[in-house]
């Protein structure tokens, strides 16, 4: 998806992965989640009005020869910005190998009522005389406009009230997850699984929802510490607010598998002492805490470390000088180049940039 911000209120979005134009708005987009603000459970939302009603866009691609529709397939090839205007390229490819080229530049416009509008041009390169383009409306095939070489279309739309910005809270399943992104609860916890703390699942199986148990977590958060689940201590957050907290727990309590609610639920006929095990450490894996255990023969395992170098990597790649680039997909959002990679000593390892990272780098034999 590609979402175009024409000024500060007015956007459009395209679906790349079928060349169609999927929504035009007046409002804004939240800039949330991963590569905005390393929040996992959101994602970059559209908000405000659409101007167009639901199906009425005419954004499906359609050809025909001499009247005959011909099926078609779409391949994407590419933008370009220039000037602050965008060109979208597409390749509308027929049966027989022939393709025709589009070009389509949106724009918003103004006209001299001072209505807002959506300006589509296009540049279409045909092979044949008689091949016809069309865009279909999406609720209704009979519907279409013929698009030409040079062919423009344009609406102008009746003027909006202004858009609010929804709260943030307003794109979480629990406000809980909200909090704890705010924090730096999931860099060693995970819902299902133990990382370097333990998950919370784990944490809700030994805690009953109770008042004590509220009261003993909600101080232990605050606190920090270690002893419970291993000896690695957990990081004190003072900043919290206990109203805070109560809303993570109430989320890490919906955890809580149903037997064990059920099996706390039943009444105890007769209460006996029991010898308190010393808790087990939660055990760490690749992956969750843990370096790698072994690789296939065919690689070399290189660990690549730095305590000021940790970025979250999204790829890697070797340039022909042999320095290697390391893409992220955090809210830096850098590529790094790496000096020294092969054959060299990871501890005199260079690179280019002062932010953090920890790899595991894969060298074929």
């Amino acid at each position: 998806m590609l979402s175009l911000a024409f000024d500060s209120v007015n956007f459009a979005a395209y679906d790349l992965s079928v060349g169609q134009l999927y929504k035009v708005w007046n409002g804004g987009i939240t800039k949330e989640g991963t590569v905005f603000t390393n929040k996992k459970n959101i994602q970059p939302t559209s908000w405000g009005a659409p101007y167009y009603e639901e199906g009425k866009l005419f954004n499906q691609w359609a050809v025909s020869r001499n009247g005959e529709s011909l099926p078609i397939e779409l391949k994407y090839e590419g933008y370009l910005i220039l000037d602050n205007h965008i060109t979208l390229s597409y390749k509308l490819i027929l049966p027989d190998g022939e393709a025709i080229s589009i070009e389509e530049n949106p724009e918003f416009t103004i006209n001299e009522n001072g209505k807002t509008g959506f300006e589509r041009n296009f540049t279409v390169d045909s092979p044949s005389a008689d091949l016809e383009v069309r865009l279909l409306q999406a609720s209704d095939s009979q519907e279409f406009l013929i698009v030409a070489d040079q062919s423009k279309i344009i609406d102008f739309f009746e003027p909006f009230p202004k858009q609010e910005k929804p709260a943030i809270g307003a794109g979480y399943d629990h406000l809980g997850i909200l909090w704890m992104e705010n924090s730096d609860c999931y860099t060693c916890h995970e819902e299902e699984n133990a990382m370097v703390g333990p998950s919370f699942k784990q944490v809700a199986t030994k805690y009953e929802k109770n008042p004590s148990n509220i009261a003993y977590l909600t101080k232990k958060i605050i606190s920090g510490g270690a002893g419970v689940w291993g000896t690695t201590p957990m990081n004190p957050h003072p900043d919290l607010k206990e109203n805070e907290i109560k809303t993570i727990l109430d989320y890490v309590f919906t955890f809580r598998p149903k037997e064990a609610v059920l099996s706390s639920e039943k009444p105890i006929a007769k209460a006996k002492k029991v010898k308190l095990s010393k808790e087990e450490p939660v055990p760490l894996k690749p992956g969750f805490g843990a370096p790698l255990e072994g690789i296939h023969p065919s690689y070399d395992l290189t660990v690549l470390h730095n305590e000021t170098f940790q970025p979250r990597v999204g790829g890697l790649a070797f340039m022909p000088d042999g320095r290697l680039l390391v893409s992220t997909w955090d809210s830096i959002g850098g590529i790094y180049a790496l000096e020294g990679v092969e054959g060299g000593d990871p501890k005199k390892l260079k690179y280019n940039v002062s932010p953090q990272v920890w790899l595991n780098h894969l060298e074929w034999k």
